[in-house]
């Protein structure tokens, strides 16, 4: 009888081991702190995640000087200078907020849905997530490729603000208006981090890039109305 129960549970075992979640998303830093409290200290180095592959990430840039992006472990950093961006592409560089995952696996899907402004992505993007058998309560990256319609974004800068609020480190920034530009957005959807990674009201956290690698900032709001190929990780991996 042992010897069953013993098989029994190495069966069950290794079921378990076949079958596991694709990613995972982490988060490190708290927006409302750092906008509704002012604290503006390095959080992390992107140093850190130098040599982790399939690496996709979105966040600020230490004292809120810029913006970054990191696809499939390649980095995108912006800052505004003068009115001008500054792009570099490397991990010198510290993390006042950040958003991740490790994404292995992703699966493509049409995307043509024309799109008004965020609050439209934010309920398209969850309905074909649960059709690709993505659990929206829990928090999972995408990504949209395409030629964008109209997208507005920002780089901020809190160093060069006239006062401490989000609409001054904007202002002190750039604030970018992009119409009918081919590139790239990674973004992160989550019911359950208004505040912490998500601003209040919404469920999205998005920053774009142009395929010239000139333009990359965070998404204000946006116009699709192009046809687009939308990426969503897979569910599970074996």
């Amino acid at each position: 009888m042992n010897r069953y129960i013993f098989l029994i549970f190495i069966i069950a075992l290794s079921s378990c081991e076949k079958t596991k979640p694709a990613f995972e998303v982490e988060n490190y830093g708290v927006l409302r702190e750092i906008m509704m409290e002012n604290k503006l200290d390095t959080y992390i180095s992107l140093k850190d995640f130098e040599k982790t592959e399939h690496f996709y990430a979105i966040g600020a840039l230490k004292q809120l000087t810029g913006e970054f992006i990191i696809i499939d472990s390649q980095p995108i950093l912006s800052k505004a200078s003068n009115g001008e961006v500054i792009i570099q592409r490397d991990h010198n560089e510290g993390a006042i907020l950040a958003i991740s995952a490790v994404v292995h696996e992703w699966i493509q899907v049409n995307f043509d849905t024309p799109i008004d402004d965020l609050a439209s992505l934010q309920t398209s993007i969850k309905a074909m997530a649960k059709t690709q058998g993505l659990d929206t309560s829990k928090p999972f990256p995408f990504i949209l490729e395409g030629n964008f319609s109209e997208v507005n974004w920002h780089i901020i800068n809190a160093a060069e603000a006239t006062a401490q609020n989000h609409e001054a480190y904007k202002k002190a920034g750039i604030e970018g208006h992009s119409v009918n530009e081919n590139g790239r957005m990674l973004g992160f959807y989550s019911e359950n981090h208004e505040g912490i990674f998500t601003h209040h009201g919404s469920y999205l956290h998005v920053h774009f890039v142009n395929d010239s690698i000139t333009k990359m900032g965070h998404v204000d709001q946006l116009v699709l109305k192009e046809p687009m190929v939308l990426s969503l990780p897979k569910s599970s991996i074996e």
